[in-house]
């Protein structure tokens, strides 16, 4: 983990130039770790570090601090510690030059992933669940998922026709238990598919990553996400060019 008082951090980026005074956020959120002013510090994070989704480098060098100060904190106030721990696994790697950074993040993701099963037990929002679903997705290396849940919490999807020489963009939307994919003006209905089987003891996969976080959810006795992430699990037949394909066949999981 990168000392607070390190150089370093001058030579790391954020959103607005170099990282020097992201130290100064850690201790503040160190002492203040919940309520109104954790959630002013939370913004800053978020506006430097993961500005608009995009990830710097400094955000792999804050997530084990993150892990540390939530280790002092209660379980059901380590959300705000998961949404961004968890933004940070999906989004990607470190460039050149901070490999170092990306090993002790994953240790900090490994750690955070511990967190996971308590909240599944505890939570009762749907939203808030499937923000934890997402980012354990993402701490087991599943991305792609991790990214697809998050947009199917807000509703809507967006994805490109996979056969070279159609390519439309395709928006998804979610209502009333639905999925329906449109295109150029035309409509089609997502159709169930048959959940895969999985070895628990195997590591996972983006092909199996929706039906392991569904029966960890029903396992939790939360039933209603689990049946969000199950309607995911669906094919899609383009409005445009009538070829049918997995939902989860188009994900793109970020290459190291």
């Amino acid at each position: 983990m990168l000392p607070l008082e390190s150089p370093r951090w001058s030579q790391l980026q954020h959103a607005y130039g170099n990282a020097s005074d992201t130290p100064g956020l850690l201790r503040r959120l160190a002492g203040v770790p919940t309520g109104p002013e954790a959630a002013t510090i939370w913004n800053q994070l978020y506006s430097s570090v993961l500005h608009q989704g995009d990830i710097h480098t400094s955000a792999f060098a804050v997530v084990p601090h993150l892990v540390e100060i939530a280790q002092r904190v209660a379980p059901e106030a380590r959300l705000d510690f998961i949404h961004f721990i968890g933004a940070v696994a999906t989004n990607g790697y470190p460039p050149d030059g901070a490999e170092d950074l990306w090993r002790d993040s994953l240790g900090a993701f490994a750690a955070a992933n511990e967190w996971i099963d308590p909240l599944f037990a505890e939570l009762e929002n749907t939203h808030e669940l499937l923000t934890v679903a997402s980012a354990r997705a993402a701490f087991e290396g599943c991305s792609g998922t991790a990214q697809m849940i998050m947009d199917r919490a807000e509703g809507f999807m967006e994805l490109d026709c996979p056969i070279d020489e159609c390519g439309v963009t395709i928006e998804i939307e979610f209502a009333d238990g639905r999925g329906i994919a449109a295109a150029c003006g035309k409509q089609t209905d997502l159709t169930a598919l048959v959940p895969p089987s999985f070895d628990p003891d195997e590591d996972w996969s983006e092909a199996d990553a929706l039906v392991r976080l569904c029966a960890q959810l029903t396992a939790s006795g939360r039933p209603e996400p689990a049946t969000v992430l199950a309607s995911m699990d669906s094919s899609v037949t383009c409005p445009e060019c009538s070829s049918t394909f997995a939902l989860n066949s188009v994900l793109e999981p970020l290459e190291e």
